[in-house]
Parts: structure tokens; C-alpha cells; sequence
């Protein structure tokens, strides 16, 4: 595999500065650098993880590879034998049950994990969990594996049993390029070759034992109490631009291999000569994987997921039953009084309220998370975009139903409405489609910034304005602001929540009083406007502004994916 790149970043700055170089078949590569030297950001270009300011080429295909974040993000609530599966049911279709068993073990047996089949990730070392989201992409059985600082964090026998590991995959016919900082000797010597940037240029390529005598070819001997690779960074660091020229121009930036103590030119190596061996002994299948399969799996995985949240489900629930028992208290029957006009305006915002609130803060503050998962997993060919998002979407549904009708049931009967199915239906259906809108408006904020914590109670409190404005003097507002208004949702809810109160036949409110103005539910309904429009525009506006969010959604989603 070799290459020609310039990276730059969105302000123009350069970077890789046309950094050459080669990775050869079945080896154990390292990109090595110091800080900011430019190593994360070659692996991204390579693997094509970030394709954002990348120009030049790479001769090989990216079709069988793998890409290995520095983070390692797992379902957490799951074993590591349900992953595996998971990853096998995903990658390898619907082959038996019993070959996609005999592939899991084979995998957990040569990555040494096939006595934590039942722990889940948390409950793992740092060492383990690198070695699981290894195993998880092999059941793909990748040619190229690209792995970014998989050592960091980790102690140096565990770092160095880490290499090992992959050093042996390699020579099962597996290309494996990764990151390092600034490994051990002991460390540093198990890998075939190394690339060594220095402020975007190549200043060494070739292998692990050659590196003391291209010090030497340069003029600069490797102190005997100092290690190579630290010696090397430490050039770059203390003697800076004239040091890095000098090693970058012997090297040729990359297009020169230091070998057997001289500088040699790279050969060119075709993939078929790459790929022409196999060793690790199972394949990938080439059956091609339907996308309703996928959704199937995915959604019956999600569904999972939501049910083992426990903690999360207990403080959902008991976010909704205590919210609607203090509100049911504080507006404790006097949903009948005639007298208390705004009242029940403010039942009516605060219902919509409390589930927009809901329904936008909890994807804005947990799913960039998923976010980064989707975006390996998607690279990664575990599945595609489509079959993930209706599966995400769908299996949010039920239990979004079910809390919020625990709460408006609550609210509802407290309040003192009409005991009438008909119309706790309509009030269900109004306050749902508001939460689905809001919903997704915040998995929109979610899919397009990694922290959406000021965005999000920013929008709400937008909207919330927009919910309560002029329905005192709704007559004289301007048409250009009413037309606005008409696509907010947290109006259009609030409109279709006062239908389903006061609306569809109901009776004359009680008034205790001599005169209530708004006993007549006809006259309130015509004092906030809503005279000239009905139950069924409202929650076509909903409807229209649902489907709006979650297209707003899926861009977001595939824009993230492929940036």
C-alpha cells in the first residue's frame, strides 16, 4: 500500500506536506511523530476515515478495511459473546448458526478472550478492550487494519502483549498500520517497519533495527542511554525545522526506504500481489447482506438495549410519574371552572412544554456518543445508514408512548377533564406528535454538533416564546409574525392541545362566579384564534414538521458519516 498525500485543514494549513511512503503486505507498521507531528491525521487520510482537505493518492482498494479509534466504544450493556454475535449476525449474513459460532471461537481463542465471553466491557481491562474491538472487526477478517494509539493509556507489559498480538496477526497475512507515540524498545522492536513524521514530513522510513544507522548516515549518533525512537523524536523537538529538512530530504519524503544500511527505493506492489494470501484461516462471506436484514438485527438490538438501560429506565420513569403527580396537585380539578381562562392556557403550554423539554434534552446530551460509534461501525461496513436510522427510530417509539401516556393520564385525570375515551385520545395524540417533533429536533442538534448542551436549551427557550406569545391578543398580531408562529411546534401543539380541551362538542364549564366570559368553550376557542382552523390542520402541521426533523436528521447523520 503506498501513497502521496497533502493534508490540510478547513484554514488552510498544510499538515502532511506531501509525505510518500509504502506499508507493505502480511507487516507491522508504525506511524510514529511526536505531538501534532501529523500521525492521526496520515491514518485518517489512508484509511479515508476523514476525506476533508485530502489530496494524492493510495494504490490499493478500500474495500476490506478496517479502521480501530483510539477510543473504545462498546454496547456496555452487553457480554462480550452477545457483541461478537451481534458483529456476526451484521458482517456475515445469514450463514448457520454453527459456522458463525466456530468463527466467534476461533477469534476469542487467538485474541485470548475466550474466558471473558460472559463480562461486559466495562468490567474489562484497557488491555482486553482493545483486544475485543480487534476481534470484533475480525470477524470480517479485514486485509488492512488500521489501529490509532492502541497502546495509549495502556501499562507497558499490557502495551507490549498488545503488539504482540497484532505483530502475530500480521504474519497471518493481515496489514496492519498503526499510530504510536513513543514506544519502548522492547515495544518498539516488534514491528516489521516504521514512519516516522516530523511537523508533516517523513523523516524516516524503513525498519526498527535500521534506525540507529540512518542516525549515523546522518551524522547524528543515537547516545547509548538513549533509545532510538526517543532519541529520533527528541531530534525533531530540541533542533527543530534544519534537523527535520535534513532527515525529510534524505528520505525523500517518504519516496526512499532505509534498508540493510542504505537507502532504497520502494517497490510498486499490485493488490492482487497484496491480497494473494490468507492465513487466517476463515473468510468473509461474499453473500450480499439486505439492508431489511440488517434492520431486523439492528432493531432487535436496540430494543434490547433500551430494556437493559435500567438505570436510565428508572429515572425516565420516574421523571414522568413524579412530574405529572405534582402538576395533577398544584392543578387539582379545575379543568371544569369556567372562571380560569388562562388557567387552562397554562395546562396546555406546560404539557407541551415539559415533553419538548424532555424529548430535546435527552438526545442532545447522550446520543453524540452514538454518534462516533455509528461512524466507525458505518466506515467499518458493519451495516448501512438506512437500515440503522429506521431502526433507531422505530425503537424509540414504544417507550415514548408509554411514559407519556403514564404522564398525561396522570395530568389528565387530576386535572378534572371529561372522563371521555375519545377525547384523552386526541389529547394523547396532540402531545405525542409534539414530542415526536421535538424529539426530532433534538437528535438534529445531536447528529450536527459533538455538544449541543448551549444549543439545545437555547432552541427551547426559542420556542417556548413563541408558544405563549399574543394568545391574549392573538387579533391584532402582525400576519407576517402569525405566519411564522404557525410553523413553530410548540404553538401548533399548544393549538391542537386547546382543541382537544375545548373543542369536539364539550359542555359549558362551571362558573361560580355571576359571570364567566369563557364558560362557553365556543368563545374561548374564538378568542385564541382558533375559529377559522381545526383539530386536524394542527396535527397535519405536526406531522409535516416530524417528517422535517428526522430528513434534517438523516443528513445530519450522513454527513457525520462521511466527513
Amino acid at each position: 500500500m503506498q501513497k502521496d498525500f497533502n493534508v490540510q485543514t478547513i484554514g488552510k494549513l498544510d499538515i502532511l506536506q506531501g509525505v510518500s511512503g509504502r506499508f507493505g503486505h502480511g507487516k507491522l507498521s508504525a506511524i510514529m511523530g511526536s505531538s501534532g507531528a501529523g500521525k492521526s491525521s496520515l491514518l485518517n487520510a489512508l484509511s479515508g476515515y476523514v476525506t476533508i482537505g485530502v489530496s494524492g493518492d493510495i494504490i490499493c482498494d478500500r474495500k476490506n478495511i478496517c479502521y480501530i479509534v483510539q477510543e473504545d466504544e462498546h454496547g456496555e450493556n452487553f457480554t462480550v459473546g452477545e457483541l461478537m454475535n451481534l458483529a456476526c449476525d451484521l458482517r456475515l449474513g445469514q450463514k448457520q448458526r454453527s459456522e458463525k459460532r466456530e468463527i466467534i471461537n476461533k477469534i476469542l481463542i487467538k485474541l485470548n478472550m475466550n474466558h471473558r465471553v460472559d463480562v461486559k466491557p466495562h468490567k474489562l481491562s484497557g488491555g482486553e478492550r482493545k483486544r475485543l474491538s480487534i476481534a470484533l472487526e475480525l470477524v470480517a477478517n479485514p486485509k488492512i487494519l488500521f489501529l490509532d494509539e492502541p497502546i495509549s493509556g495502556l501499562d507497558e507489559v499490557t502495551a507490549r502483549q498488545c503488539i504482540q498480538l497484532l505483530s502475530n496477526l500480521a504474519k497471518e497475512g493481515h496489514t496492519i498500520v498503526c499510530t504510536l507515540h513513543q514506544p519502548s524498545m522492547t515495544t518498539f522492536n516488534y514491528f516489521d517497519s516504521v514512519y516516522v513524521l516530523g511537523k508533516g514530513q517523513c523523516i524516516y522510513q524503513g525498519s526498527p533495527r535500521s534506525l540507529i544507522p540512518f542516525l549515523q548516515h546522518i551524522q547524528r549518533e543515537c547516545p547509548i542511554q538513549y533509545s532510538p525512537p526517543d532519541y529520533i523524536i527528541e531530534l525533531c523537538d530540541f533542533e527543530g525545522e534544519k534537523i527535520i529538512r535534513l532527515m525529510s530530504e534524505a528520505m525523500g519524503n517518504g519516496k526512499y526506504i532505509y534498508y540493510d544500511d542504505s537507502i532504497q527505493m520502494p517497490f510498486r506492489q499490485t493488490i492482487a500481489e497484496q491480497t494473494a494470501l490468507d492465513d487466517s484461516g476463515f473468510t468473509l462471506s461474499n453473500e450480499k447482506i439486505s439492508g431489511f436484514y440488517q434492520f431486523k438485527i439492528l432493531f432487535a438490538f436496540m430494543i434490547l438495549k433500551i430494556m437493559r438501560a435500567r438505570v436510565s429506565l428508572l429515572l425516565q420513569f420516574v421523571h414522568h410519574s413524579s412530574v405529572g403527580i405534582f402538576m395533577g396537585l398544584l392543578i387539582w380539578n379545575k379543568g371544569n371552572e369556567g372562571a380560569l381562562m388562562y388557567e387552562h392556557m397554562k395546562f396546555c403550554v406546560i404539557n407541551i412544554f415539559m415533553v419538548a423539554y424532555t424529548q430535546i434534552i435527552i438526545p442532545v446530551l447522550g446520543y453524540p456518543t452514538e454518534v462516533k460509534l455509528l461512524k466507525k461501525e458505518t466506515f467499518n461496513h458493519w451495516y448501512t445508514l438506512p437500515p440503522y436510522y429506521a431502526a433507531f427510530c422505530l425503537s424509540r417509539v414504544p417507550l415514548q408512548i408509554l411514559l407519556n401516556v403514564m404522564y398525561l393520564g396522570t395530568t389528565y385525570t387530576m386535572y378534572g377533564l371529561p372522563m371521555q375515551w375519545s377525547r384523552f385520545i386526541l389529547f394523547v395524540l396532540a402531545v405525542q406528535m409534539t414530542s415526536f417533533v421535538a424529539e426530532g429536533i433534538g437528535l438534529t442538534i445531536a447528529s450536527i454538533f459533538n455538544n449541543g448542551t448551549v444549543v439545545g436549551p437555547v432552541t427551547i427557550a426559542t420556542f417556548l416564546g413563541t408558544a405563549i406569545y399574543g394568545f391574549d391578543f392573538v387579533s391584532r398580531i402582525p400576519k407576517i409574525v402569525d405566519i411564522l408562529l404557525t410553523f413553530t411546534f410548540m404553538r401548533v401543539g399548544c393549538k391542537a392541545l386547546i382543541f382537544t380541551l375545548f373543542g369536539f362538542g364539550r359542555e359549558k364549564l362551571d362558573c361560580d362566579d355571576y359571570f364567566c366570559h369563557f364558560s362557553d368553550p365556543r368563545v374561548l376557542l374564538k378568542f385564541v384564534g382558533l375559529h377559522k382552523t381545526s383539530f386536524q390542520e394542527q396535527i397535519f402541521l405536526l406531522l409535516i414538521m416530524v417528517i422535517f426533523f428526522r430528513i434534517l436528521f438523516y443528513l445530519g447523520l450522513r454527513r457525520r458519516c462521511k466527513t
